[in-house]
């Protein structure tokens, strides 16, 4: 296998297994810390913003009827909530929930994106990022491994 140097940059293969060869050499936990660094760099998933567990009731009501439910988790763009009812797609909601250190709870309007198994996918009007990023918040986000 050539050098690094040597690698011709219009021939991927030769470049793939390179890198191949070079990543296996590295330590598994280096591998981790690399891998969450290129899949920062280059993320190509729906989602803009990585998702954090949060798990809070909510109240939300759409045009028609209020709903129950609890967040599953939360990230500055959106948010995923399991609720039983009937939504579909497109459907715009009104949501109120604790968020971090806030006194009371916050009022975040949205659209729901996805509705899966999981429970609903709603996307804020409004990026929360100035909510979520609050250091004094006496709650503590996991990160989830998206895929």
């Amino acid at each position: 296998m050539p050098s690094f140097r040597q690698i011709d940059e219009h021939n991927i293969s030769e470049v793939t297994a390179r890198l191949i060869e070079l990543i296996l050499q590295i330590p598994p936990e280096e591998r981790l810390t690399i891998l969450k660094e290129i899949e920062k760099k280059y993320k190509k998933g729906k989602r803009g913003t990585s998702r954090e567990a949060y798990f809070m009731d909510v109240v939300f009501a759409t045009n028609d009827r209020a709903f129950k439910g609890f967040i599953q988790n939360i990230s500055n763009e959106g948010v995923l909530i399991e609720s039983k009812g009937t939504f579909h797609v497109g459907q715009k909601l009104t949501m109120n929930f604790a968020l971090f250190n806030k006194k009371g709870p916050v009022k975040i309007t949205g659209e729901i994106v996805r509705i899966s198994s999981e429970g609903l996918g709603v996307k804020f009007t409004h990026p929360i990022q100035d909510l979520l990023s609050d250091k004094k918040s006496p709650f503590k986000l996991t990160k989830i491994q998206t895929s």
